[in-house]
């Protein structure tokens, strides 16, 4: 037989209970189950092997047929079995457990229902997924679209909401909407530059909790968020903080080669200068009215101009030198007669522009003028200037290379005035309305038909104090003050497009052109490209890092203490940094400031010490331009 029919027979198989809320032990442990099985109660029911009962005055074993049958010996007189084990220790069953869980969630949900379904009124009911208020400013720009301003799963549906529960939510997106900074909102602070290998993504929830009330400052930080991330743990700053740099807090070199210890120990004491010396020490140049991370200087006019000005008077920059030909490139009668036209170059005094015109063209037409074309003597012994050879992609000291661009030039300014030399400058990549600025038709126009004509020009002002003017054989701009526009958008163009040579005739420190950058630093920003630094202004190569000089002036009073924290290093190269062009090679006029200036005053018990006090944690942080947009339009309250 297949099957067999006694299978299930109380002699073979052992009465089973599915129902049961507790097995036998010695099942759970071995597989092997004793017959009587456990107690209503959870103890052990197998102890002894039967349940003996009296019969007639005599104690009978039960043991069942599965387990033996009847044992020889019988119950002991008290009725007890005879046959008897340690007892084991029941488990409860799956279904036991279940059971349990069940009853426990069913429990755990009806005190949430309660417990979150209502607030403390009576009348008022509120969601039992409020999280809770949000903070204010966040309050007034989520309000019309509720919670899916940054929950995106909100109004998405069941579906929506299952995947939201399985998959982890990336808020910081949603942040990003609103919020902007200099790099990607998931780096640590900003930037790629402070990403370790293997180190965890950041989120803004790291640090910005939400959802904490209306009055809740979600900016503040612990030390301890910001200790989490980093690998070098300190206790606070002024137990083992690191101490600063050799060089703190600078970086890099001034813009304004300004040398503190000659002019304080030297300059200032000398009898020819002291009287000039600004006045108040440090307060003399420096606006602590302003004062923030820098205490920015009040200017050249206020602190400079009284001991340099004079340096500022002749310091003509020279654009154009009529140059030397080898022959004649110029047809003069011929640029006489079809030019006349340059009559119009004087609206205001016509005739005397025509008797100029016609004492040339009675020059050029007489028998003199005849002869000397025979043998040509040219008026001028120069060179072409380093800028217009630059213009004209010449080499300036070659006469038979340059004779026929500078004739075209000369030529063109006389036929169509600026245009000819401003359609030059803007080929070059330059601005030829600031570089020309205030350059009239007269000042260019007259001196070119002259020097066509082989002729020097005599300029009809006796003195020429500032700005455009031409005299003999030049054409020359003399700034009008410190900062003269005209000059700076030369400086400029030769800084950024100019060549080599070009750069080494006008920006290294000469006379005219060049004496700007005797006090403004000349940098390489690329292999082509230069740049000059004409404002002091602060350094943002250190964007994490705060500091404001206000309290502390406040505190210690106005130009009082400055060399608490600022001590001239008169041995350093301070000059020496701006002989070359990499403004990151430079000798502070300062020595560093050390970590135990600060711990004079931040530390336990006294002044703050914690990281924000000096820390920045995001770069540039902003709104974006829509946000801008909803504030202006948001109606007040």
């Amino acid at each position: 037989m297949i099957l067999r029919e006694d299978k299930y027979s109380e002699k073979v198989s052992p009465y089973l209970r599915p129902n049961f809320p507790y097995v036998c032990g010695r099942a759970a442990t071995w597989g092997k189950p004793c017959h009587n099985g456990p107690n209503n109660d959870g103890s052990c029911g197998g102890v002894a092997e039967c349940r003996p009962y009296k019969e007639g005055g005599r104690w009978n074993c039960r043991r069942p047929a599965s387990a033996g049958g009847p044992c020889e010996q019988g119950p002991m007189p008290d009725g007890s079995c005879c046959l008897t084990r340690e007892a084991c220790k029941p488990r409860r069953t799956i279904r036991k457990i279940r059971g349990q869980f069940s009853i426990l969630a069913i429990i755990m949900v009806i005190a949430a229902i309660i417990g979150f379904g209502f607030n403390n009124s009576d009348d008022e009911i509120q969601s039992s997924l409020n999280p809770g208020p949000l903070s204010n400013i966040h309050q007034n720009f989520t309000s019309e679209s509720g919670c899916v301003s940054c929950h995106s799963a909100h109004n998405s549906g069941a579906e929506g909401w299952l995947n939201a529960v399985l998959t982890k939510a990336d808020t910081s997106n949603s942040c990003s909407n609103c919020h902007s900074f200099k790099q990607p909102i998931n780096v640590a602070h900003n930037s790629p530059e402070f990403v370790r290998e293997n180190a965890p993504k950041t989120e803004c929830t790291m640090c910005h909790k939400e959802h904490r009330g209306e009055n809740a400052n979600i900016k503040v930080m612990t030390d301890a968020q910001c200790s989490s991330c980093h690998t070098k743990k300190f206790d606070n700053f002024s137990g083992n903080h690191p101490n600063f740099g050799e060089t703190y807090p600078f970086v890099k070199r001034t813009a304004i080669s300004f040398n503190h210890s000659t002019h304080i120990e030297d300059y200032f004491k000398d009898d020819r200068y002291k009287t000039n010396a600004p006045k108040g020490s440090c307060i003399g140049c420096h606006d602590t009215s302003r004062a923030d991370r820098v205490v920015p200087i009040k200017g050249y006019d206020k602190t400079c101009s009284n001991c340099h000005n004079d340096n500022m008077a002749n310091q003509p920059f020279v654009l154009f030198t009529f140059p030397e030909f080898e022959e004649n490139p110029f047809n003069t009668n011929e640029i006489i007669k079809d030019n006349l036209i340059v009559k119009g170059l004087l609206p205001d005094d016509k005739e005397e522009m025509a008797e100029k015109i016609d004492d040339i063209i009675a020059t050029n037409f007489s028998d003199e003028a005849k002869d000397e074309e025979e043998e040509y003597e040219p008026v001028s012994s120069e060179t072409l200037t380093p800028i217009v050879a630059h213009l004209l992609e010449v080499d300036g000291e070659e006469a038979e290379e340059y004779s026929e661009p500078v004739s075209e030039l000369v030529s063109g300014v006389i036929e169509d005035g600026l245009s000819g030399i401003s359609e030059l400058i803007e080929s070059a990549g330059g601005d030829p309305k600031k570089q020309l600025h205030g350059l009239s038709g007269e000042t260019l126009g007259s001196p070119m038909l002259a020097w066509a004509a082989n002729r020097e020009y005599e300029s009809s002002s006796e003195t020429i104090e500032q700005g455009w003017y031409a005299n003999e054989l030049s054409l020359v701009y003399n700034p009008i003050s410190h900062g003269d526009p005209v000059m700076k958008a030369w400086i400029d163009f030769i800084a950024k497009t100019g060549s080599e040579e070009l750069r080494e005739a006008y920006l290294s420190g000469s006379d005219g052109a060049g004496s700007c950058t005797k006090c403004h630093a000349v940098t390489k920003v690329s292999e082509e490209k230069y740049e000059v630094e004409w404002n002091s202004t602060a350094s943002i190569e250190r964007p994490l890092v705060k500091y404001s000089h206000k309290p502390h002036i406040n505190l210690l009073g106005p130009g009082t203490l400055c060399q608490s924290c600022h001590k001239i290093n008169s041995e350093a190269k301070f000059a020496d940094a701006f002989k070359q062009l990499d403004k990151h090679k430079f000798a502070s006029n300062f020595k560093s400031i050390q970590k135990d200036t600060c711990t004079e005053c931040h530390g336990s018990g006294q002044v703050a010490q914690n990281c924000l006090t000096c820390h920045n944690y995001h770069q540039e942080p902003s709104l974006k331009k829509t946000m801008i947009r909803q504030i202006a339009n948001k109606e007040p309250n």
